[in-house]
């Protein structure tokens, strides 16, 4: 069976000061693509519609890039399928083109969550032949990206996040794609503080998101905590935290890899300072 396949119009507000649509908003494109799946399916009939109303959560996501979209004004090419399917949880994959050129690569882990109960659910007989139809064996293709924390790194920075109403979905929690707004602001604030930002152009090469806990919204700040973790000659690890600053809570964890290149978008070497 061919690849589920749908068209995810970009907007001018998804490019960022670089004039290239934001690594935030591509993971927006595979949520779009992802519910597109879900209420259509392949056959157009929905089967599973029900599933985004009665509670899916996303545990864990992975993103590469590949190519920079500067142009918005064309939609955005998605495919994905089913990489994986157990009993209680799925994985999908992605590719995005722009232009019939491959801008991204990525896979999402996803569950059934039964929010009443507050706890992750067996998919039903319906949910798993729905998968099935769109089942491919073929994994997505990314590489291994080592898993790195900030505990090992010798200095933390801190960042405070204020959730705003907004961010909140249709289940009253913090949406998946807003973690990768609230790990940018920090690395931002990171790269700044340290004046990094005035000698390289950073672009985000690969990012890895691991969902621990829901975030709800208060008005006190939750806290993203970054980190160096490991250093290349063209290129720099992040490893970063999402928590309860009174707490320790851990909401998320993630590892960023950035690289510094030139006006042409080439791997320029990293400032030895």
């Amino acid at each position: 069976m061919p690849r589920f396949a749908v068209e995810v119009p970009l907007r001018w507000g998804d490019l960022d000061a670089y004039g290239h649509v934001n690594n935030g908003a591509y993971v927006d494109c595979l949520q779009e693509a992802r519910v597109a799946l879900l209420l259509r399916g392949p056959d157009g009939t929905g089967p599973v519609s029900e599933l985004l109303g009665g509670g899916v959560i996303v545990a864990e996501h992975q993103v590469e890039h590949r190519y920079s979209i500067t142009d918005t004004s064309a939609p955005v090419e998605a495919e994905l399928w089913v990489e994986q399917l157990g009993a209680a949880r799925f994985s999908l994959g992605y590719v995005l083109r722009s232009g019939g050129r491959e801008a991204l690569v990525a896979r999402t882990v996803a569950c059934p969550y039964d929010f009443t109960a507050g706890r992750v659910r067996r998919l039903t007989g319906t949910e798993r032949d729905f998968f099935a139809s769109v089942r491919e064996e073929v994994r997505a293709d990314l590489r291994t990206l080592p898993k790195v924390s900030v505990e090992k790194a010798s200095e933390v920075a801190e960042w405070p996040l204020s959730v705003r109403w907004s961010d909140l979905d249709s289940y009253g929690h913090v949406n998946n794609v807003r973690f990768f707004d609230y790990l940018q602001e920090a690395r931002v604030r990171f790269l700044d503080d340290h004046l990094l930002l005035t000698d390289a152009h950073w672009v985000v090469a690969r990012q890895d998101v691991k969902y621990v806990d829901q975030i709800t919204h208060r008005l006190q700040p939750y806290r993203v905590r970054t980190a160096v973790a490991e250093v290349g000659r063209s290129s720099v690890q992040l490893a970063a935290e999402i928590d309860d600053p009174d707490t320790g809570r851990v909401f998320a964890t993630a590892n960023t890899v950035l690289v510094a290149v030139d006006a042409e978008g080439r791997p320029v070497p990293i400032n030895p300072r």
